[in-house]
């Protein structure tokens, strides 16, 4: 999750912190515990903001809204990490296209030459 898609007083430190204890869980209920934390960090404008046009409020909205009414069930908290993926994932492509020309230009890869046949 990129720093910026969490609300201001989410520090590296605090991820740091939540990563702690995201290992320490022992159980589903200590797993939700941290997961529901990690949710009530999360920028929704963001959100918004990343997905332009390609999802509409509404869906965020309801997205982040279910993970306190959904079944505390290890399926169903993969099936909520897996939708909000998939609102993350076009920001995190996007990222990874504009990355691209810039590790050819810092001349850590060259980019492939074609071989052209006599």
């Amino acid at each position: 999750m990129p720093e910026e898609a969490l609300v201001g007083a989410w520090t590296k430190s605090a991820h740091k912190l939540w990563v702690k204890r995201l290992r320490r869980t022992s159980s589903m209920a200590d797993l939700l515990q941290v997961l529901a934390d990690f949710v009530g960090a999360i920028n929704e404008d963001w959100l918004c903001e990343c997905n332009g046009q390609q999802v509409s409020f509404n869906i965020i909205e309801e997205t982040i809204a279910s993970f306190a009414s959904m079944p505390q069930t290890s399926s169903a908290v993969a099936l909520w990490l897996v939708e909000l993926d998939a609102l993350i994932a076009p920001y995190l492509e996007k990222v990874r296209f504009q990355k691209k020309p810039e590790i050819f230009t810092k001349g850590r890869c060259a980019p492939k030459q074609s071989m052209q046949l006599s």
